[in-house]
């Protein structure tokens, strides 16, 4: 009896000690790493309805700009931006944005850096709901040993050249 207490305790014990390592959440080490957190944190934020997170992500400077031509859209500054995209995001959006494929690129200098993703953003929780596919560069700058978003745009390619 006192065996299978012990093998029982012992088994709950490495549950225990597997579940408490398992569940702590990994800092990126890479930059490639941090980059694609950075990325897939500010498509969280924008269909979450979190600004606070959104607006750690980029650069406070006038010279942040972020453009959508589809929509007739260019913002230049922080300040520009916030006045637009803080009530747009935080009247919470419901989205669900999928990346379909992430292309990280890293100056020699390490200090900039461009992302190319293409993305299909899925309005409201209805699976029927409408979706739209876009392509997004983002240019990063890293900023006090962080990386910040500098410049955005997005655009919706008429046609697909995915095979």
């Amino acid at each position: 009896m006192k065996a299978v207490l012990f093998k029982f305790l012992s088994l709950a014990s490495i549950i225990i000690i597997c579940l408490s390592s398992c569940n702590t959440k990994q800092e990126p080490i890479t930059d490639e790493e941090k980059i694609s957190q950075l990325i897939n944190d500010t498509y969280f934020s924008v269909c979450n309805g979190n600004w606070e997170l959104y607006s750690k992500l980029m650069d406070h400077s006038s010279k942040v700009q972020l453009m959508h031509p589809d929509n007739g859209v260019w913002l230049k500054g922080y300040e520009e931006i916030k006045k637009v995209y803080e009530p747009l995001i935080k009247s919470g959006m419901k989205c669900n944005i999928s990346v379909n494929d992430l292309i990280i690129n890293i100056s020699e200098s390490g200090d900039m850096a461009w992302v190319i993703t293409d993305i299909t953003v899925k309005y409201g929780d209805d699976p029927n709901s409408q979706s739209s596919h876009m392509w997004e560069i983002v240019v990063l700058e890293k900023i006090e040993g962080q990386w910040k978003g500098v410049f955005a745009q997005s655009t919706s390619p008429k046609t697909s050249t995915k095979e």
